[in-house]
C-alpha cells in the first residue's frame, strides 16, 4: 500500500499542481434530483409500508412504467384523496 502512495506522490510532484488522474467528479454521481414541484427537503414526506405491500406497489408501478412515488400519487388522485 505504501508503495502505491509513494508512486502517486512522485507522479503528482512531477506534474506539478495537476490533479491525479483518478477520483473526482463522475457522470451520474451524487444524489438523485428531487421530485418535480419540490423546492426543499421539507416538501418531501416519508411513509411506512410493510415490505410485502411495497413490493406489490413497485411491481404495479413498474407494469405501468411509473416510479412508486408517481404510482401512489396517481392512485391517491383517482381514489379522490387529493385534487387532480
Amino acid at each position: 500500500m505504501a508503495d502505491i502512495i509513494t508512486k502517486t506522490c512522485r507522479a503528482i510532484v512531477k506534474r506539478g499542481s495537476e490533479k491525479p488522474p483518478h477520483g473526482g467528479k463522475r457522470p451520474g454521481a451524487g444524489r438523485p434530483p428531487k421530485a418535480e414541484g419540490t423546492s426543499k427537503k421539507s416538501d418531501l414526506r416519508s411513509i411506512r409500508i410493510p415490505n410485502e405491500e411495497w413490493d406489490d406497489i413497485k411491481t404495479a408501478a413498474s407494469n405501468m412504467q411509473l416510479t412508486a412515488s408517481e404510482f401512489l400519487r396517481r392512485a391517491a388522485r383517482e381514489y379522490g384523496c387529493i385534487p387532480s
